[in-house]
């Protein structure tokens, strides 16, 4: 078993797209160094551009970046984004014409927890976001409402008890979201405010390893600069690839490895690419179908789970 690439579950952290192309980052914990280079094979292989990378001391993760609109981008320092990184990184946007901003995360549990920006905010339309506001930066609470967001402001209790995962919701389209069960305040309040929600279960797939399904997704192509966009969650189609590790309980092993699914057309007008990564991780793979049938709208995932495809 590679228990030393099990982070690379959360497929999010290891690069940043943008308008013109992904650009490579360098994790800020060591474990997950390597990883960057994996997502640059994958985007060379597809035809993808890598258009910059973050080297040397610089370090970035994408956990720590969040886009509000095409043009605009929010930045996290903290423990795992350090000025290096930020720096370069703004000169590979300033080629875009984008707009940075920068805040500082707070210490909260420390160095060794995992607290990054998108730990305190999730996007759950043009003009709504879910956050943990008693530790989101005052100024980037003001530049949202500025932008004239609406903040739903998640309960504390939830936000300890679920390692900050009940604000982990990944939008499948405006106001259609996809949350990890169990956690009723924070669903109730986002069901208030007009969102239709799809859950599953993260007791084992989530919780433990502090990433829920955003962390666990990467967006890769949008086809319609024109569209407005959540994020970089645009509701005309996107791919995404998700890597999960194996479960001995499930007959979907060929020649070691585990069964990959290529494209897969969803709701909403989507197509998903996933991609199931032998000894990544030990979880529930029955926590993972339901994680990944929710995001493609597709109950045919759990039929076909031993199909074989292209392996990434």
């Amino acid at each position: 078993e590679n228990t030393e690439s099990a982070d690379a579950i959360f497929t999010y952290d290891a690069s940043l797209m943008t308008p013109e192309g992904a650009i490579q980052l360098n994790p800020g914990k060591l474990l997950r160094i390597s990883e960057a280079e994996s997502h640059s094979s994958f985007y060379e292989s597809t035809g993808i551009p890598v258009i910059g990378q973050i080297s040397g001391k610089a370090k970035c993760e994408a956990g720590d970046t969040l886009w509000l609109d095409d043009q605009t981008l929010i930045i996290g320092r903290g423990y795992r984004t350090n000025d290096a990184g930020i720096e370069q990184l703004k000169v590979i946007l300033g080629k875009q014409g984008i707009d940075v901003f920068v805040f500082d995360l707070p210490c909260y549990q420390g160095e060794d927890a995992c607290l990054h920006l998108m730990s305190l905010i999730s996007l759950l339309a043009e003009d709504l976001a879910l956050v943990h506001k008693i530790l989101l930066p005052v100024a980037l609470a003001q530049l949202l409402t500025a932008r004239g967001f609406e903040l739903l402001e998640a309960p504390t209790d939830e936000f300890e008890a679920s390692n900050g995962l009940n604000l982990n919701v990944l939008a499948l389209a405006p106001r259609h979201v996809l949350a990890i069960g169990g956690y009723e305040k924070t669903l109730s309040l986002m069901l208030n405010a007009g969102c239709k929600i799809e859950t599953f279960p993260g007791e084992s797939l989530c919780i433990p390893c502090e990433g829920g399904p955003t962390c666990m997704t990467r967006p890769i192509l949008r086809e319609n600069n024109n569209e407005r966009c959540l994020g970089l969650l645009a509701t005309i189609r996107y791919r995404y690839e998700l890597a999960a590790g194996s479960y001995d309980g499930y007959n979907c092993k060929k020649n070691g490895l585990l069964a990959v699914l290529g494209n897969v057309s969803g709701s909403d007008g989507w197509v998903w690419y996933l991609s199931i990564t032998h000894g990544t991780c030990t979880f529930r793979l029955d926590q993972f179908i339901g994680l990944a049938t929710n995001i493609c709208g597709d109950t045919r995932l759990s039929n076909h789970f031993s199909s074989i495809g292209q392996h990434h």
